[in-house]
C-alpha cells in the first residue's frame, strides 16, 4: 500500500483507507452469501454497491454506504 501524493506518499498503490473500504464491501458480501446459503436463498441476482462520500473541507468526515 502507499499514501496519496497529497499526504507525502508517491501514489504508486492504493492507500490503506482504500483497502479498508474494499475489505468492508467484501465483508458485507461474504456475510450476505453465508446468510443466503444457510437459508437456501438464491444469490445470482444479488448486487452489492458501495458509495463513498468525502467532505472536501474535512477529510476525516466521510460516509460510506453499502447497499445490497
Amino acid at each position: 500500500s502507499d499514501q496519496p501524493i497529497r499526504y507525502k506518499g508517491d501514489g504508486s498503490a492504493p492507500g490503506p483507507f482504500d483497502y479498508f473500504l474494499a475489505s468492508s464491501a467484501m465483508c458485507a458480501a461474504y456475510f450476505v452469501k453465508v446468510y443466503c446459503n444457510a437459508r437456501n436463498i438464491p444469490t445470482e441476482n444479488i448486487r452489492l454497491s458501495q458509495n463513498n462520500i468525502v467532505d472536501p473541507e474535512n477529510r476525516y468526515k466521510q460516509i460510506f454506504k453499502i447497499q445490497v
